[in-house]
């Protein structure tokens, strides 16, 4: 079953407890130029937030997925299926984001692992939280089974 969070909800949580970054914003923030080259691989899902490093290299938000584009090849990741939020995992890791962003990584339900890297940290701590509030919901629908 594919849950839906709504994309006003998802905003929220990323301005709420992070926020933008020199290179992570939410599509409102960024000019056409940059989200139009995002929109591209996004097969006509609405962009929400978006990290962008180079037009071969960014990250993406959408109201169903994560996408990745990393040296031209194109990942994504159903919000559905991400189990936990693996790194950061400790308090360590959390502090390193909070200084200078960081990696995060998901444990998806198949077993595998989606990883990324925020170089903020306000979109770290925006994201992290919005992944926190993905895994929350995906283990509601689990235990309602």
């Amino acid at each position: 079953m594919i849950r839906v969070i709504s994309a006003g909800r998802i905003l929220h949580i990323f301005r709420k407890k992070g926020g933008s970054g020199d290179q992570t914003k939410t599509m409102d923030e960024w000019p056409e130029a940059c989200t139009s080259l995002i929109r591209k691989d996004l097969g006509g899902e609405n962009l929400l937030i978006a990290s962008i490093h180079s037009p071969s290299s960014w990250i993406a938000v959408t109201p169903l997925k994560i996408v990745s584009k990393d040296q031209g090849q194109v990942h994504s990741v159903w919000l559905s299926e991400i189990d936990v939020l693996l790194h950061p995992g400790d308090p360590e890791e959390w502090f390193q984001g909070k200084n200078s962003g960081g990696r995060l990584e998901l444990g998806l339900r198949d077993g595998s692992v989606f990883s990324f890297r925020v170089d903020d940290p306000k979109p770290f701590f925006g994201l992290a939280n919005v992944l926190l509030y993905v895994t929350k919901m995906n283990s509601r629908g689990r235990d309602s089974r």
